[in-house]
Order: structure tokens, then C-alpha cells, then sequence
């Protein structure tokens, strides 16, 4: 007897987004599409508050349906991961898999303070993740004020931009550095992260504020 062929198709995808108890998963030959957990991967215990964060490596499954959801079947191990911890000590994992945080600094309006950077550095070291520094709204400060903004922590070593995020020929040599590469956008509310996606992106999907 000849086997009937299985109408089940396997696919490797990256996390980008979670939701409830959905997952949008990406892959380059397919783009976006919906996921849900297989049975056993819900039942599997684990010390983290989700078993999957953005940027993680999975495969999964789909019976060539157009409507239904795809399962996500297992996990690749991670090569990286960045986490925060709140202080009753409870870790959270942001992130896996990346090349580089970024830290968004807005030199004005609102301006970020070090202390965000410093414990955003921290993060990084503790999971051994490449931070690098962008200071934004560059063209609201003096030289003066972002040359000692920015020659506090090059003078440490690290990696920094100043930038303007309404300028696409200041982010050059930043997106440069960050091609080919997996980069997770950190900063608070109102530093321009939003307004350097689309940037980049060459498009307005991200709401911003003026």
C-alpha cells in the first residue's frame, strides 16, 4: 500500500511578536503568520514568566491551510538573551538572540537622564549582550553639551551615535554598524524610538508624537 504524502509543512521562523496566546512568527520565504503552542510546550514548566520572548528561533508546523494558525513545535537554544530584573528579584527576559541593545538617549525634550543608561549598560553586561549608545535630538543641544554627553561613555569604550531622527544622513554610519545584524531598541517614552523605525523603515507605521 502506498502511503498517502502528509499535508503537514515545517517551517524555521523568529518570534516578533506576542499576544495573549498568540504568536506572530516571521520567516523570510513566508513573512508574517499566526502561531499558537503545541499541547506539550504549554505543560512544559519553566522559570520564566512566558516560554518565549520575542527574537527566539523556533520551528513550526502548519497542515497547508491558509486559514489556520500555525503550531510552534519546538525552540532553538538561545545564543543570547537580555533580562530585567525587578527588585523582588523577579526576572524577566526581554529579548533573545540579538547582536546588540540599543540604548535611545533624547538629549531634550524630554531629556534622558545617565541613570537610565547606566542600569540599561548594567543589564547588558550581566547578559552578556553588545550595548551600544544613540543619542538622539542632537540638533536641540549645543556641541558643547553633546560632546559631554557623548565623551562620558566613549571614554569607557563603548559605542555611540549622535543622531537626528528627522535625518536620514545622520544615522548612516549607525545603520552601518547594525546591518546584517539583530538589534533591540531600548529607551523611554518620547526618546524617538518609534521615529527611528520608520526612519529606517522609510515609512510612518509607528505612530509618533511631534
Amino acid at each position: 500500500n502506498l502511503e498517502k504524502p502528509s499535508s503537514t509543512v515545517k517551517e524555521n521562523f523568529i518570534v516578533s511578536k506576542i499576544y495573549g496566546a498568540y504568536y506572530e512568527i516571521y520567516s523570510p520565504r513566508l513573512g508574517f503568520k499566526r502561531a499558537t503552542l503545541k499541547g506539550t510546550l504549554r505543560l512544559t514548566k519553566s522559570d520564566d514568566r512566558h516560554p518565549f520572548v520575542v527574537g527566539d528561533r523556533i520551528l513550526a508546523e502548519n497542515e497547508l491551510s491558509e486559514k489556520a494558525d500555525w503550531v510552534i513545535i519546538s525552540k532553538e537554544e538561545r545564543t543570547s538573551f537580555l533580562t530585567r530584573q525587578s527588585s523582588n528579584s523577579d526576572k524577566h527576559i526581554l529579548c533573545a538572540n540579538v547582536d546588540f541593545v540599543a540604548i535611545i538617549v533624547s538629549l531634550a525634550g524630554p531629556e534622558t537622564k545617565d541613570g537610565f543608561i547606566d542600569r540599561s549598560i548594567t543589564a547588558c553586561f550581566h547578559s552578556n549582550v553588545t550595548p551600544i549608545i544613540i543619542f538622539n535630538k542632537k540638533d536641540l543641544v549645543t556641541e558643547e553639551k553633546l560632546k559631554e554627553r557623548m565623551g562620558k561613555y566613549e571614554s569607557l569604550g563603548y559605542k555611540v551615535y549622535p543622531i537626528t531622527c528627522t535625518n536620514l544622513e545622520s544615522i548612516k554610519d549607525l545603520l552601518s554598524d547594525l546591518q546584517g545584524k539583530t538589534t533591540y531598541l531600548v529607551g523611554n517614552s518620547g526618546v524617538g524610538k518609534s521615529s527611528l523605525i520608520n526612519l529606517i523603515t522609510s515609512n510612518s507605521e509607528q505612530k509618533t508624537n511631534e
